[in-house]
């Protein structure tokens, strides 16, 4: 699973596997109350496989609820919805 930090702008990922640990962080507009979520890594790599954008919206907005995906300035409108899985 990938946990997601979301706070002021900023997101983190951050993945844990028997391979290693990884992490990255990305600017984000968001100025909101931080949360972390998680997500099945498999999901987010099924989403991001099937576009070809290099940015991409991301609207969440509590951690129990779905993240909606859209790909920024897509030529097909792509909207992806993903729920959690528990921490």
């Amino acid at each position: 699973k990938t946990v997601v930090t979301v706070e002021r702008g900023a997101l983190t990922m951050a993945l844990r596997s028997q391979a290693g640990d990884s992490s990255a962080q990305i600017e984000a507009a968001y100025d909101g109350e931080p949360f972390v979520t998680a997500f099945n890594i498999n999901y987010l790599i099924d989403f991001l496989a099937a576009i070809t954008e290099p940015r991409v919206e991301y609207r969440h907005h509590a951690p129990d609820r779905q993240a909606v995906l859209t790909p920024v300035e897509a030529s097909v409108a792509t909207t992806y919805v993903i729920m959690p899985v528990r921490l």
